[in-house]
């Protein structure tokens, strides 16, 4: 047995949270004392979660063609999530004791292997061209510092 929704509510609700936590964090971020304008470095952040707010509640309450046909979310549909759910989990919590490099590689192919239903050795393969591609990027062309962990990279 499974939960009966429709696309639409789920994905609204969906980022109808996630604008909700955008929202909180853009307003918690501080004025700037000495630009010209007093305005928070949130502001535009606010102005477009504020936005998005609005469109997933249409979203949610919108209806269309295929309102009627309600559907059945299927058990593997649901662990899918979940593991790619945990995964964010992970990542965030991996980060600071792994580093950019090895969280950044464990949740890609967890990615892959989860919604591509691939091989370890493509995943792994693709996981680290990836990671490579983000890291030379990022680091060596933009100058971005990423989170060193306990291995040193």
């Amino acid at each position: 047995m499974g939960i009966r929704f429709s696309k639409n509510m789920a994905w609204g609700i969906i980022f109808l949270l996630f604008s909700g936590f955008v929202l909180s964090e853009s307003l918690s971020l501080p004025y700037r004392p000495d630009a010209e304008i007093a305005i928070r470095g949130g502001f535009f952040p606010t102005i477009l979660s504020s936005l998005l707010i609005i469109l997933n509640i249409i979203l949610i309450f919108q209806k269309n063609k295929d309102s009627d046909k309600e559907k059945t979310v299927s058990r593997k549909a649901i662990i899918r999530v979940s593991s790619i759910v945990g995964g964010i989990i992970a990542y965030i919590i991996l980060l600071p004791v792994l580093g950019f490099i090895v969280s950044a590689f464990l949740f890609v192919v967890l990615c892959v292997r989860t919604l591509g239903e691939q091989s370890w050795k493509k995943a792994s393969l693709f996981a680290f061209l990836m990671v490579i591609a983000v890291y030379v990027v990022f680091h060596i062309f933009l100058n971005v510092r990423f989170p060193v962990g306990i291995l040193g990279f």
